[in-house]
């Protein structure tokens, strides 16, 4: 499902609103790029294992298809400084934006590949006080709910953001991409009963 989605529907206490994959693991929720629109990527070799391209927005994130993240080099990378990073004995994918060249750059461990990778759609735009939307692959807004057996991809900011949500249970759902698995949303009343149980969260 290559959107986010918004629950707004309670369940009640006796017959909670169930989400959950007919097979464990086989629904995505993802904030990834359209395919089409990676492999249309034009990525220039760089020397060591390094590639670039323009992507058609700023890049926040980037992972490869297997859920695994590339590490994210900040305060003033350039290519020269990124390369040094890189070289280091063991060193792990990895990536730096550009933002005044608008260039993405990239280092791949040996068996990787740019056909590997995914992007973020491009994010909501902030307005004249410099604020923007929260960024996640699910509103929960709502009470009663169980999610199960669900994987979230690239939420950026969170895979699950709790908006005024109560006796919610998450159970055996994985989490990739996002600074956060679960949060609650600090302008709304904190989220109470929440049971997670048996789920993934890959460290950034």
């Amino acid at each position: 499902y290559r959107e986010t989605l918004h629950i707004r529907n309670s369940g009640r206490a006796s017959q909670p609103i169930t989400f959950q994959a007919q097979e464990p693991g086989s629904v995505t929720i993802t904030n990834a790029a359209d395919p089409s629109l990676i492999q249309a990527l034009q990525w220039q070799p760089e020397g060591d294992q390094i590639f670039s391209t323009t992507p058609p927005w700023p890049v926040d994130r980037v992972i490869f298809q297997d859920g695994t993240n590339l590490y994210q080099a900040l305060w003033g990378f350039n290519l020269d400084k990124f390369r040094t990073l890189v070289q280091r004995d063991n060193a792990y994918s990895a990536y730096f934006y550009d933002s005044a060249q608008n260039r993405l750059y990239v280092f791949l461990e040996p068996g990787r590949s740019t056909e590997d990778l995914l992007i973020p759609k491009q994010l909501p735009t902030q307005d004249n006080f410099g604020n923007s939307a929260p960024v996640a692959n699910l509103w929960l807004e709502a009470s009663h709910i169980q999610l199960q057996d669900l994987t979230f991809e690239l939420g950026i900011g969170t895979g699950i953001l709790l908006w005024d949500a109560q006796n919610i249970r998450v159970q055996d759902c994985s989490f990739y991409g996002a600074s956060y698995g679960i949060a609650d949303y600090s302008g709304t009343d904190p989220a109470v009963e929440i049971s997670i149980e048996h789920s993934f969260y890959h460290i950034l």
